[in-house]
């Protein structure tokens, strides 16, 4: 009935309506369930389209104002999120975007915008993109602490910040290439959505209101309070009367009051369903508890939810959304066998948003086919193995160590003695049986020869398009590819569809917590609780498909 008295007093107004939307830091795939839903709530990204869908069909609204200001999603995400704000403009209706002071990140999400607007005080703080990682041997060698690694391909970067103390060149070589196809693709995308002059500017940071505007970065200047102003000129349309004038919704209002009457009736054919489950984290041994609280993929929850999906016979297929740089070498390929069994009985596609590396990557080749975007973070296909002992490290508090062994492999067990060498040269065998395991797994998915794939493998990263360039990945869109390509698969209609989300981690309100105190304490705190998690790892698993945790950022 709310909807009614809605429709008819839009009915009788003659004003021009824009809705205000504020975006939020990030967008999860999927919604949070539990203890997460009520301490953590969060709008997702299948939401946010929902939403945006509706406001684009409703012939009430003139267009959408997006407040922009420190977007903490990666290039990704907020690429599929700006696609959405493509289709809103692709239905007629006018895009504004506003910021204060945009960094990077923002400043992609505006140029989705039809007209950018900035606050006349404001800077563009549009770095190009920077990579740094720190190295802790020598830390390692004044506490005597003993840092032992095999990695499998030279371009296997993920162990070098704890035996190196600076980049090794082909780690060197690695980072350059993405750190120019990274910049390479910022500035193709300034110079397709605004111009050529803009293109050659945006790194030019700081840059200020006027500076931007002259070279096309934006279109106007104002404090947010006035972009009803703003607007009101460019429509040339009267300001304060009651039936001219803007008329600015707030976007959560709007979408309440314009949402559609909840029906009760159940449909005589039940649709066929997609099964969405969001595979993103370090994947970890099983019961496995990250410090930082943060995302995990655990076989032990994982496997049992993809069992249940093939059984079920309303799923006709999955898409698999992987973000993960690895982990477990054993947990990925328990995984992969249950991704595998999986799409023998119903179609799956893997859709890889930020970073599909090293174990993310074994577990993708398991599905059907692999979508990416092109800012992904794609392959590493290799493994690294090895383990930190304390050595001396605590003989200036007084801590001794005595030991009783006749066998150097016990060395794996001690946290305080260093792999003795015939124990380090099994590592090396173990690691290097795994690695032909992968390479195998890898090349009978994507029908590459040993010899080709190995070259292509050796640990090394690539972005999307060279990803797809290599065979590693099938195409390059977001969710609408993956999806449509998914319906191709199971020869079905969207509409004779229904998605549906099954969520496989479970979170107690302790991991909640220390997930949002390591958020709120800062990047270095949250650094050396990763490389925490790294060290619990190997002292669990000696072997591990990993890749480095974070890759350099626009």
């Amino acid at each position: 009935m709310d909807l009614v008295f809605y429709r008819i007093a839009r009915l009788f107004q003659r004003k021009t309506r824009y809705v205000q939307l504020r975006l939020k830091s990030s967008y999860p795939l999927l919604s949070a369930e539990g203890w997460a839903k009520r301490f953590k709530p969060s709008t997702s990204l299948f939401e946010l389209k929902d939403d945006l869908e509706r406001l684009a069909g409703d012939p009430d609204v003139k267009g959408l104002v997006i407040e922009i200001e420190h977007a903490q999603m990666g290039a990704s995400l907020a690429n599929e999120v700006g696609s959405l704000f493509d289709g809103v403009r692709k239905s007629g209706k006018h895009v504004v975007a506003h910021f204060d002071m945009p960094l990077n990140r923002d400043y992609q999400l505006g140029m989705h915008a039809d007209d950018v607007l900035m606050t006349p005080a404001g800077r563009m703080y549009t770095f190009a993109p920077r990579f740094e990682q720190y190295f802790l041997a020598g830390l390692f060698e004044k506490i005597g602490v003993h840092a032992q690694f095999v990695h499998i391909g030279a371009f296997k970067a993920a162990a070098n910040r704890f035996v190196e103390k600076r980049m090794p060149l082909p780690h060197r070589l690695m980072m350059e290439e993405l750190h120019t196809d990274m910049k390479t693709w910022i500035s193709q995308n300034v110079e397709g959505r605004r111009n050529a002059e803009a293109a050659s500017h945006w790194s030019d940071a700081p840059i200020d209101a006027r500076f931007a505007r002259a070279h096309g970065l934006i279109d106007g200047i104002a404090f947010q309070s006035d972009v009803k102003g703003w607007l009101e000129e460019k429509n040339d349309v009267k300001s304060g009367d009651d039936d001219d004038g803007i008329e600015m919704l707030k976007f959560d209002s709007y979408i309440k009051s314009s949402a559609p009457p909840r029906l009760e009736l159940r449909p005589i054919r039940r649709k066929k369903q997609i099964a969405i489950v969001d595979l993103s984290g370090i994947i970890i041994a099983p019961t496995m508890v990250l410090s930082t609280g943060g995302p995990s993929i655990d076989p032990s929850e994982v496997v049992p939810l993809l069992k249940r999906l093939r059984k079920n016979p309303r799923v006709s297929g999955v898409l698999l959304h992987v973000n993960s740089p690895g982990g477990s070498a054993l947990s990925s390929d328990l995984i992969w066998k249950a991704v595998n069994d999986l799409r023998s009985k119903k179609p799956v596609v893997a859709y890889c948003s930020e970073v599909v590396g090293s174990g993310g990557y074994y577990i993708a080749v398991g599905a059907d086919e692999i979508y990416c975007r092109p800012q992904s973070i794609v392959g590493s296909i290799g493994v690294i193995a090895g383990k930190f002992a304390a050595g001396k490290a605590l003989d200036p508090v007084g801590v001794t160590v005595d030991t009783v062994a006749d066998d150097e492999a016990s060395t794996f067990m001690s946290v305080f003695e260093p792999l003795a060498p015939s124990a380090l040269d099994r590592l090396g065998e173990d690691s290097r049986a795994f690695y032909r395991r992968f390479l195998n797994r890898v090349g009978q998915a994507r029908h590459i020869p040993k010899r080709r794939l190995h070259r292509y493998a050796r640990g090394r990263v690539y972005t999307g398009p060279s990803a797809k360039e290599r065979g590693l990945v099938d195409g390059l869109g977001g969710l609408p590819q993956a999806l449509k390509r998914l319906h191709e698969l199971m020869e079905l209609d969207p509409k004779d569809t229904t998605m549906q989300s099954y969520h496989h981690r479970k979170q107690s309100l302790g991991d909640i917590v220390r997930g949002s105190a390591f958020q709120m304490s800062g990047e270095v705190i949250e650094e050396v609780a990763q490389a925490n998690d790294i060290y619990r790892m190997f002292q669990r698993e000696p072997v591990l498909a990993m890749m480095m945790l974070k890759p350099p950022h626009p």
